[in-house]
């Protein structure tokens, strides 16, 4: 029997070291996992919180079936309460939730229409009075062609409507230029404005040509004055000047005589635009058309296809529509708007011989 005495294990280091890898690795995967948490806040934590900040301040939060009608009306007020003090920011949707008056006084203040605003208007600066245009109501149902029509043409229209080489032969100068129309025809039709030409091209804004157009206002006015009758109220017939040619011993010479449209003289004031103007194509001396407009008496024969005159009714007349479009005379200038109101008158008159 051996009594040999077996001597100490001896230390290994490296079994203690396996004997503690385990927890070394519980204590690195902790940290990782923290480092990993902390990343994750520092990168994600700004988008957390907005999120919630805009889910509290956003007050139309979730209502389910069991909030009690008394819980949902408590809601709707504090977001009504909070909407009209100073609204709310959703960004998640993109939208803005602000006070109705806040709201059109953004609009207005870019310049864009805004109907039924509930703010006050800016009021003007009455110091400047030289700069604001004081614009009085006009009665529809009364409205006069001096106080009412007759400043609208003025306003907008004689600088290619006046007295000076008016465009097409239209002069918007006077009541009688005006129905008197242009080289065309008429631009005014008594009591029916949507077939009045005047009217077709204000309200198209193809007139005036030069300058604004015509406020809804102003064109309102012209439309009830012609769905009135398109009447004169001027009182007196205005006088308007026709040329004529005397003989002189020095030649021949252009007088103005003055011509009162309510008492024209076939004598005084037709013959004479006859003789200065058509002479040359319905003289004597073979006549075109057979018309000859020498005389009284042979401007009633009228032409070889019928009357040129319809005596009380201008617009029926040949022999108006002829100088009214251009097409008389033929050889030398057109009549101007004052000849042409003068032949009108007279045949509306009874185309008498006086």
């Amino acid at each position: 029997m051996n009594n040999t005495k077996r001597s100490p294990r001896p230390n290994n280091p490296t079994t203690k070291r396996k004997a503690q890898r385990p927890g070394l690795g519980c204590s690195l995967a902790f940290v990782a996992v923290l480092v990993g948490f902390v990343i994750a806040l520092v990168v994600l934590g700004p988008w957390a919180l907005n999120l919630l900040a805009n889910q509290s301040t956003a007050t139309s939060s979730r209502l389910d079936d069991r909030t009690s009608p008394e819980q949902v009306m408590a809601q709707r007020q504090k977001e009504i309460t909070q909407l009209n003090d100073y609204g709310w920011v959703n960004q998640a949707a993109g939208i803005a939730h602000i006070p109705i008056d806040r709201a059109i006084a953004l609009v207005a203040e870019k310049g864009l229409p805004v109907g039924g605003a509930t703010t006050k208007a800016a009021t003007p600066n009455t110091s400047s009075t030289s700069e604001l245009t004081a614009t009085a109501p006009v009665d529809l149902a009364h409205v006069s062609f001096q106080n009412n029509v007759l400043p609208i043409f003025q306003k907008h229209c004689f600088e290619c409507h006046g007295n000076n080489n008016p465009e097409e032969g239209l002069e918007l100068t006077s009541y009688h230029n005006i129905m008197a129309g242009s080289q065309n025809g008429s631009v005014v039709e008594p009591g029916n404005p949507d077939k009045s030409y005047l009217v077709e091209m204000v309200v198209t804004k193809k007139m005036p040509k030069k300058g604004p157009p015509l406020s809804s206002a102003e064109i309102d006015t012209i439309i009830a004055w012609i769905k009135a009758g398109a009447k004169d109220d001027t009182g007196v017939a205005p006088k308007t000047p026709i040329t004529t040619t005397a003989a002189t011993t020095t030649g021949a010479t252009t007088t103005t005589v003055p011509v009162d449209l309510a008492n024209v003289s076939f004598k005084r004031n037709v013959l004479p635009i006859f003789q200065q103007h058509c002479q040359k194509c319905h003289g004597d001396d073979n006549p075109e058309e057979g018309l000859e407009l020498t005389s009284y008496h042979n401007i009633m024969a009228g032409s070889q296809n019928g009357s040129v005159v319809e005596p009380g009714d201008p617009d029926k007349s040949y022999l108006v529509k002829m100088v009214v479009e251009k097409k008389m005379p033929k050889k030398g200038p057109p009549l101007s708007s004052a000849e042409i109101n003068t032949i009108s008158a007279w045949i509306k008159l009874g185309a008498k011989d006086n």
